[in-house]
């Protein structure tokens, strides 16, 4: 067992580095914001979603989002409460304001497979951001037949405040307002993830800013650029490199909406 007195070196040792460094690039995964109350499990679990643990004996909330629900109408009635609690209420715990304070007035970035807005909700600058696994806030094609994303806040929020029964009504199912098609989150699941305008901006920016070392190639040999790792998890995606591919040539739906056939030819917006 560590002593404490080591960990208190580690903290004395990290405050040095950032008081004394010129940039700072923090890569942050789930564990901060489990650690800022943003908690799948538990009390908070069954707090929103009790009816549906009820029902389907749900262990977490993140298992329930891949569960092949019978309709749309029950499958966005669980995600709309999921993107609402997690994407447009604040974390309990102002984890993500203390580490803004680390960092106020240096040259900063942050590279984050985190996908529930946490760093802007706290302050953080939106163009030295880069969350490359997706959005909660944000919806794609389920096929996808374009590359581009659209903000569900308003409907997300109509289909919690409306839902019965497990439900929302069938006229808030969110269609592809191009092709029809059911939408779905926009997160890196599968190959069918869309990587929007916004997603290859902020990818140029952390391109300009880091070499192979991934420290910001803005600043002399001799400046001093520590980096962070802050709550890294083993569940997360990882991004490869491939070859681009053509709006519409896609063999499959995302796994949860495969069984559906074409919802609506409403589009969603």
């Amino acid at each position: 067992m560590k002593s404490t007195s080591a960990c208190c070196d580690n903290i004395a040792r990290l405050k040095q580095e950032l008081d004394t460094a010129d940039a700072v690039v923090i890569g942050a995964g789930s564990g901060l914001s489990t650690s800022a109350g943003f908690t799948y499990t538990g009390e908070r679990f069954q707090k929103y979603f009790g009816d549906f643990i009820a029902k389907y004996g749900f262990r977490d909330m993140y298992s329930g989002g891949f569960y092949p629900f019978d309709s749309l109408e029950e499958h966005w009635a669980y995600w709309s409460r999921y993107i609402y609690i997690n994407r447009y209420l604040d974390a309990p715990k102002p984890v993500y304001q203390e580490l803004l304070k680390l960092v106020q007035g240096k040259d900063y970035f942050v590279l984050t497979t985190n996908v529930d807005h946490c760093f802007q909700k706290a302050g953080f600058d939106k163009p030295r951001l880069f969350y490359t696994q997706g959005d909660y806030g944000l919806w794609q094609c389920s096929r996808p037949c374009h590359q581009k994303t659209y903000d569900n806040e308003t409907i997300v929020k109509k289909m919690v405040a409306e839902q019965k029964d497990r439900k929302i009504s069938s006229e808030l199912i969110p269609c592809c307002p191009v092709c029809g098609a059911p939408m779905s989150m926009n997160l890196r699941t599968d190959d069918t993830f869309v990587e929007d305008a916004g997603w290859h901006a902020a990818a140029r920016r952390f391109g300009g800013i880091s070499k192979s070392c991934g420290f910001p190639a803005a600043h002399s040999a001799g400046s001093r650029q520590p980096a962070g790792a802050a709550g890294r998890a083993a569940c997360t995606p990882v991004r490869r490199e491939c070859k681009p591919r053509r709006a519409g040539k896609h063999p499959k739906k995302p796994p949860y909406l495969r069984s559906f056939s074409q919802a609506s030819n409403k589009p969603l917006i």
